[in-house]
């Protein structure tokens, strides 16, 4: 594996983009070509989405595996999330609020969820059903 420099998010992308194409060399049409050279950040991303869909697509890679497989959004927010980590662990009192710019988090409600994640509509919805009105919950005194 070559190094990659993984201090942004370009550098990031293309390393999981290596990662998984080296992991499932075997099982998928590989990007050996494409990933020599330094990637920009939006052709990580791109063929990411390529990686992802063959992914999904091989039958010769076990569903457990291929449904976890992150979408390409999910992964976007993963390497910025990612990044927002170890800058808060190198900075910490200088580091960015999460919630502002492009961390890999979204504020839904009153929850704060990673972007892309299905689980994390689905809490809310469970949450918006499960939560009593007002006027039905009992107090104690």
């Amino acid at each position: 594996m070559r190094k990659t420099d993984v201090a942004d998010a370009a550098g990031m992308q293309a390393f999981v983009v290596r990662v998984y194409n080296d992991m499932y060399a075997k099982k998928i049409r590989t990007m050996t070509r494409e990933l020599r050279d330094e990637l920009s950040e939006a052709d990580g991303e791109r063929l990411y989405g390529v990686l992802s869909t063959s992914m999904k697509n091989c039958v010769g890679i076990a569903a457990r595996t291929r449904d976890g497989f992150f979408t390409p959004e999910r992964m976007r927010a993963h390497v910025r999330n990612s990044l927002w980590t170890l800058s808060y662990w190198t900075e910490l009192d200088k580091c960015p609020d999460p919630l502002v710019g492009d961390h890999g988090f979204e504020r839904r409600g009153k929850f704060v969820a990673f972007v892309g994640t299905p689980e994390a509509e689905a809490a809310l919805e469970t949450a918006a059903i499960d939560a009593p009105d007002a006027d039905e919950m009992e107090l104690e005194d």
